[in-house]
C-alpha cells in the first residue's frame, strides 16, 4: 500500500513538471526563438492550511487560454508565449483548498501589458492593505 501512494506522489509531482516547462503559444505560425517573443508565467500563493490562490489567465487578447475551466488547479502552472507589442490579459482570482472546496470571480479583471522581446513576465495576486480582496498584477521577471 505504501508504494502505491509513493508511485503516486512522484506521479503528480512529475506531472507538475512537465506542466511547468511547457508553455502555450499565443501566436500564430511556426516556433519563434526565445530572444524574440515575450513570456507570461503566472504564480501562486499559498494562504496556509491548504489553501491556494492563484491569478488564472483566461484570455489573452480575446484567445481562450485552455480547455480547462477556470477553476481547475492546473492553470496555477500556465506559461504562455505572445509576440512583442500591446497585449490584454483577462484575469480571474481563484481560490482554492487541496479539498477541491473553492471559488474564483466570474467576471475577470482585464489588464494591459506592453510586451519586450526576451522579457519574461509574472502574474501574481497582491492583497489590498487592510482588506481580504486581492487583485492580480503583471510584474517583470527579467530583463533583456
Amino acid at each position: 500500500m505504501r508504494s502505491k501512494t509513493n508511485f503516486c506522489n512522484i506521479a503528480v509531482i512529475l506531472l507538475v513538471l512537465v506542466s511547468v516547462g511547457c508553455a502555450m503559444r499565443m501566436y500564430e505560425g511556426a516556433a519563434i526563438s526565445p530572444k524574440k517573443i515575450a513570456v507570461i508565467d503566472t504564480q501562486a500563493t499559498n494562504l496556509g492550511l491548504g489553501y491556494w490562490m492563484w491569478p488564472a489567465i483566461v484570455s489573452i487578447d480575446g484567445k481562450s487560454t485552455g480547455k480547462n475551466p477556470t477553476w481547475d488547479s492546473m492553470r496555477r502552472f500556465k506559461r504562455f508565449e505572445v509576440l512583442p507589442g500591446k497585449h490584454t490579459l483577462s484575469v480571474s482570482v481563484v481560490s482554492r483548498h487541496h479539498s477541491g472546496r473553492g471559488q474564483y470571480e466570474l467576471t475577470p479583471r482585464h489588464l494591459s501589458l506592453e510586451a519586450k522581446a526576451g522579457c519574461v513576465y509574472c502574474v501574481k495576486l497582491l492583497q489590498k492593505p487592510g482588506k481580504k480582496e486581492w487583485y492580480p498584477v503583471i510584474v517583470e521577471k527579467t530583463a533583456q
